[in-house]
């Protein structure tokens, strides 16, 4: 397996994914979103090694929506250990969501929830570069002329604002 399409797939595909999975899980849930699509590549740089399979980008998505689905499925067994913590979803019907029309429907309400009057602008800009087209976080840096530390303090502060309720 070549590493040049894992590359290739992230680039082109994440954001189509955590636009998609944003959309069925909701956007207090972003963090976990894009942790699930980076373990999903990571997942697939290992066990395609010896063989890909045959639609990649479908493995992808599948895998992804299953690493969210587990993630909710642990916080929800820890929920129970610790009852003040009050978060997770139980059952979702998320089949029809990833029709190509609907996942270019996610991808621009990610990209309008990008551009949210609320976020200084370059937030807006660090926001959709990372969530939207999959950059790193040093990459946006390098792009915007600013510290990694800069963005990466951008990226993490937009859930404090999403969590509120835009």
């Amino acid at each position: 397996m070549e590493p040049k399409l894992i590359d290739h797939l992230f680039r082109h595909h994440s954001g189509k994914m955590v636009s998609v999975l944003t959309r069925i899980f909701g956007l207090k849930h972003l963090e976990i979103i894009e942790d699930a699509v980076q373990d999903t590549f990571i997942k697939a740089s290992i066990s395609w090694r010896n063989k890909q399979p045959e639609y990649p980008e479908a493995w992808l998505t599948q895998a992804a929506k299953n690493r969210v689905l587990d993630i909710f499925r642990k916080l929800k067994t820890e929920r129970k250990h610790l009852p003040n913590i009050n978060q997770g979803t139980d059952a979702i019907a998320i089949n029809d969501l990833f029709l190509d029309s609907e996942i270019e429907d996610a991808q621009l309400r990610m990209i309008f929830t990008a551009c949210h009057p609320k976020l200084d602008a370059r937030d807006r800009i660090s926001f959709a570069l990372k969530t939207v087209s999959g950059f790193s976080i040093k990459e946006i840096s390098s792009a915007l002329l600013t510290k990694e530390y800069t963005i990466k303090n951008a990226c993490c502060g937009r859930e404090k604002l999403f969590s509120n309720r835009i």
